[in-house]
């Protein structure tokens, strides 16, 4: 009887002892968990100001927004999952500054959650 009970306190321990799977980290960038879990993703193309087209005059320059302004109305989406900005679409090196300038103007705005897991609230595609 004794032994039997050694045995059992043994195989309690034993399995008490023993390494479960870790929980799933949360990742920096919650649209690779959405897809991961099979999940929707929905976004939307980053604000801009209005381009003049051809044959049409300029819009005015006092409607132009700053791109901590721009920044802010596309975090102002809260239900997002991502923002696009698709300006480097053509000419790189005409469109890498005003990218990398709107890029600082989400972090600045609040796009980076700081908590215990850093996590982007609007990742930028």
């Amino acid at each position: 009887m004794r032994s039997r009970s050694m045995l059992s306190a043994t195989a309690i321990l034993s399995l008490g002892l023993l390494p479960t799977a870790p929980l799933p980290a949360q990742r920096l960038n919650p649209v690779i968990d959405l897809v991961a879990a099979g999940k929707p993703v929905f976004g939307l193309y980053a604000p801009a100001n209005r381009r003049a087209r051809p044959g049409q005059p300029a819009p005015p320059a006092d409607s132009m927004k700053n791109m901590s302004q721009l920044a802010a109305e596309a975090l102002a989406y809260k239900k997002l999952d991502y923002v696009f900005e698709g300006t480097m679409e053509y000419n790189f090196d005409q469109t890498y500054p005003p990218f990398t300038e709107f890029a600082k103007a989400l972090h600045e705005g609040g796009a980076l959650s700081k908590g215990k897991a850093p996590r982007l609230t609007h990742p930028l595609f």
